[in-house]
């Protein structure tokens, strides 16, 4: 192989499928005031720095050892400002999240979202909106569906919780495959997007690396 011939499109490709930028970028938002509905969500995101962000490989949250059954798999991680303590595990009762980044597309055709959530949320898929819920109630099942290309497609989830449990969970499904977590292994794969994620180490190495060779392909052209 050529290495000096290699492509700056070829060379990210291998760096934003590597990995360490799977998942999709978490961000949780404390606060002390009332969240009834998605106006004062956005308007929390828009105003507020998150307390915490992270970037998680599936969005499987809840804050009550109870809700473990909760939604169309079993098990859940702590939302990411949670302090550990049991039943309820949050710093705060009211807070919102947004979940940002991408998904993959294999193949063109009708794509199903599924959410259970506890309260409510909206979902967008490159721009469409796939699910809004604007009520307040217990855990519950939502569901949107779209047609989509091939590709990666911007995604955005914004959540709140007025108080009480809380559950988020985020799966989906495309025309050839069946449902599972978002980033799963046998799902539909994620990313973060370019502004927010913090790469790896090793894929700084990678990042590196593809530096190396689009100077040395620039100096051969």
């Amino acid at each position: 192989m050529n290495l000096n011939r290699i492509s700056i499109a070829t060379l990210a490709v291998v760096l934003f499928s590597s990995p360490a930028f799977s998942g999709l970028l978490v961000e949780q938002f404390e606060v002390s005031t009332s969240v009834p509905n998605l106006v004062t969500a956005n308007a929390i995101i828009t105003s507020n720095a998150p307390a915490i962000s992270g970037v998680f490989g599936v969005i499987d949250f809840a804050d009550n050892p109870g809700d473990a059954s909760a939604g169309d798999f079993a098990g859940f991680s702590p939302f990411p400002n949670s302090d550990g303590a049991s039943p309820f595990s949050e710093r705060n009762e009211r807070f919102v999240v947004r979940v940002s980044g991408q998904v993959f597309a294999p193949d063109d055709g009708l794509y199903t979202f599924r959410t259970f959530n506890d309260d409510g949320l909206s979902l967008d898929i490159g721009g469409t909106s796939v699910i809004f819920d604007d009520q307040l109630h217990a855990v519950d099942l939502r569901t949107g569906s779209l047609s989509l290309a091939a590709g990666w497609h911007d995604l955005s989830l914004v959540f709140f919780e007025q108080g009480g449990g809380a559950v988020l969970e985020l799966a989906g499904f495309g025309p050839n495959g069946s449902n599972q977590l978002l980033g799963a292994p046998g799902g539909l794969q994620t990313r973060p997007s370019a502004i927010g994620a913090v790469p790896e180490p090793g894929s700084l190495a990678v990042f590196g690396l593809g530096m190396l060779l689009a100077v040395a392909q620039a100096r051969c052209m």
